[in-house]
């Protein structure tokens, strides 16, 4: 999946959560570390197992859920209580990204393709490690997926907005 639909997305996920938890839109903090958080799997991932070839493939050590829990208990159990949110931010994020990669091999009958959600207790079929970081970011733009996630980015577009444009160094200044 795209870079700009992870980020998406996640955004959508946490916008609804802070409007539904606490009545309010998301902090420019928990903005970041959302955009952050939803491409955290493939910033470990992509490089490590294209570029340097010490991981099994683009999704392994980043995408497996065990290494989200490992990474929250530990965020939780060394940042003060007040950054919580911010975990949670992070977390939300970060599985959500693994989920959404699951999407695609599970509509295609290739359950297998989901074995890196449990990575490295299950062993995952070989992926095609050749492709390129710059590949990965750009090659939906020619493969026809803009169409429909057009239409999804320009709905997170006006959700941001409608929230006051988080992250961005104009409004309130939170």
């Amino acid at each position: 999946m795209r870079p700009d639909i992870h980020a998406g997305l996640a955004y959508l996920a946490w916008t609804a959560y802070t409007h539904l938890s606490a009545t309010r839109p998301p902090t420019d903090a928990e903005f970041w570390v959302v955009i952050f958080g939803s491409q955290f799997p493939d910033l470990v991932d992509k490089p490590l197992a294209w570029t340097f070839g010490v991981l099994p493939s683009g999704r392994s050590l980043g995408h497996s859920l065990l290494t989200a829990a490992i990474l929250v208990v530990v965020l939780r159990r060394y940042l003060s209580r007040d950054r919580d949110v911010l975990v949670t931010a992070f977390a939300v994020s970060v599985v959500g990204h693994d989920l959404l990669d699951a999407i695609p091999p599970l509509q295609r009958g290739q359950p297998a393709y989901v074995r890196y959600l449990l990575w490295p207790v299950v062993d995952q079929p070989p992926y095609d490690t050749s492709r390129s970081l710059l590949d990965s970011l750009v090659g939906g733009m020619f493969h026809g997926e803009w169409g429909l996630s057009s239409l999804a980015i320009l709905l997170v577009a006006l959700v941001w907005i409608a929230d006051g444009t988080p992250g961005l160094p104009i409004g309130d200044g939170e």
